[in-house]
């Protein structure tokens, strides 16, 4: 099925989004978020797992920044499917995972391991770019709530999860919409 979803551009440069939305394909899709999702834990899990000493831009950084690329490509192309295609099958798809990506970025977000492993990062030897990434880094995650205390990082996961959940509804609402609307041409 994946050699399926590699199709050519139709329609003068346009893809056929509607060929990926058959029964086939729309039973693989929460399935392959599950499995995409798990990697992307243990890639994290792994990550934590490299000793201080030994934290560098290329163990640490490079790694953090592309460990979820398959994810995060994958999600972004079914969320634009469902866009596009509106269908409830797709839709129920997104939001029965969405809960799942918040949880996980959560966990990556308020990671004090993590910010740890960061924090030894040496900036000295590397290029300004590079010192830029890991400078974001630290500040996302500082502005995301690392260094708060457990109670709060709680509270700040139920807002996450609520401004998901709102987030899904407006855009949902909003696809409704688009979909009621019609002009008649006199």
């Amino acid at each position: 099925m994946a050699k399926q979803a590699v199709l050519p551009l139709e329609n003068g440069g346009m893809v056929d989004y509607s060929r990926f939305t058959n029964q086939d394909f729309l039973k693989s899709y929460g399935k392959l978020l599950d499995g995409l999702l798990k990697k992307a834990e243990r890639g994290f899990d792994d990550l934590l797992k490299i000793p201080l000493r030994e934290a560098n831009f290329g163990s640490v950084v490079e790694v953090f920044l592309n460990k979820d690329d398959d994810l995060e490509q994958f999600y972004v192309f079914l969320e634009h499917l469902n866009a596009v295609e509106s269908l409830d099958s797709l839709r129920g798809i997104v939001e029965r995972f969405k809960p799942k990506l918040v949880a996980y970025g959560n966990k990556v977000n308020f990671s004090g391991a993590f910010y740890k492993l960061l924090k030894q990062v040496s900036v000295g030897n590397l290029t300004p770019l590079q010192q830029r990434s890991v400078a974001l880094l630290r500040r996302d995650m500082e502005f995301e709530g690392v260094h708060l205390p457990v109670a709060k990082k709680k509270q700040l996961e139920l807002i996450n999860h609520r401004l998901s959940e709102l987030g899904e509804k407006f855009a949902n609402q909003a696809l409704d919409s688009r979909k009621k609307f019609f002009y008649q041409f006199k």
